[in-house]
């Protein structure tokens, strides 16, 4: 692929292993590197020159994976004129307060995550991952895709908006979610809002309504044969109910079979092990 150069811009010296080509996330694992840092300073016509290049070529079913399991996490899309982009961050979680070290958790595993999903989209970001800093706080560390038409058909998918006049969008899950998953999808939700739980392992789907986690508890179950409980916690500071799904005991090794090999390492402490 011949990319637009300028001054401010030149990838030829680099790119992500495979960038281009549809190979196994496990494979792809396997030649991942973090890059060294990028700023694309393109605005205007350069831009639209740049990612004209772009307008042809489908994602990647590397990347499309990538979309659908962040967003089924922790990935959001944002309408951004008449095209949409793409955010991904990792942030302090429950640990927010003032003693938190933030530095420790940008040089921990969250870090190597980030920038692997940021490899995957390498074509179509402008810069590397950041630490995002509020009012003096650092928050998460994040990056996010130019606007770009090919994110259009996800917002479809996985928004609907709340009001004309207000232009907000809820994130909902696909009525074809189980034409959707496959095992690498299942890894990316996973690193994004899995976590073990003594017998099994826990999917924590707060932003999503009862039906919405319904409809994944059974694409989980007719497109893995696994065994899925839905559990339920009332807030009450919130006054609202959460939903989350649960891997029975039962599937467990299934459930580790799955996304083991799709995970970069420093993810892994979240699995159990094989019995």
């Amino acid at each position: 692929m011949n990319l637009v150069s300028n001054n401010n811009l030149n990838l030829s010296c680099w790119s992500a292993p495979f960038q281009t080509n549809d190979i196994p996330l496990s494979e792809y694992i396997k030649n991942y590197k973090q890059p060294p840092y990028l700023n694309k300073t393109l605005r205007g016509n350069k831009l639209k020159e740049y990612l004209a290049q772009f307008d042809c070529i489908p994602f990647t079913q590397l990347q499309k994976n990538a979309l659908v399991g962040t967003l089924l996490g922790d990935g959001n899309l944002e309408c951004r004129s008449n095209n949409v982009r793409f955010t991904f961050s990792q942030g302090r979680g429950r640990e927010r307060n003032k003693n938190w070290d933030f530095s420790g958790m940008v040089k921990s595993i969250r870090k190597e995550y980030v920038y692997l999903l940021y490899t995957i989209f390498v074509d179509y970001v402008g810069s590397s991952p950041q630490i995002y800093i509020h009012n003096g706080n650092p928050l998460y560390f994040w990056f996010h895709t130019f606007g770009i038409k090919k994110l259009n058909y996800y917002m479809d998918q996985f928004y609907v908006k709340d009001s004309p006049k207000k232009g907000k969008f809820t994130k909902i899950v696909p009525k074809n979610i189980e034409l959707m998953l496959n095992a690498e999808v299942l890894s990316f939700w996973f690193c994004d809002d899995g976590s073990k739980t003594p017998y099994g392992y826990k999917l924590s789907t707060d932003g999503f309504n009862e039906l919405d986690v319904i409809r994944l508890q059974q694409a989980l179950e007719n497109v893995f044969g696994l065994k899925v409980n839905l559990g339920s916690s009332f807030n009450k500071k919130t006054k609202k109910t959460y939903y989350r799904l649960f891997i029975l005991a039962s599937s467990r090794d299934d459930f580790t079979r799955l996304v083991e090999p799709n995970m970069i390492e420093t993810m892994k402490y979240k699995l159990h092990p094989i019995r």
